[in-house]
């Protein structure tokens, strides 16, 4: 279920439908022993920065941060992917080297 749950949340969120994209998205976060959680976590901080929802959104992203280094069973290509999501989203946030922790 979580994966069809990220992947329409995903859609909503490239479509610009951003409420619907953190709803879709929330839905997953009671699976926190998932090791994709953090596809979630950062959309849900993209969501929710584009709906004005600053401080909420850093709070995603920085869960998602926190998250990401504890899933050892990830493949090379999932590292890359959460990377690019990381990437994305402290674009987005206007987060800076000296506002982000360090990339594991």
């Amino acid at each position: 279920m979580r994966a069809t749950t990220n992947t329409l949340g995903v859609a909503y969120y490239r479509a610009g439908r951003y409420r619907e994209a953190a709803e879709a998205l929330r839905a997953n976060l009671a699976r926190q022993d998932d090791s994709g959680l953090a596809y979630d976590l950062y959309f849900l901080a993209m969501s929710h920065h584009r709906l004005g929802e600053t401080a909420r959104a850093r709070d995603y992203y920085d869960w998602a941060v926190r998250w990401a280094p504890l899933q050892r069973d990830l493949r090379a290509d999932q590292l890359d992917e959460v990377s690019a999501f990381r990437a994305e989203a402290e674009e987005l946030l206007g987060i800076t080297g000296r506002d982000s922790p360090p990339r594991e």
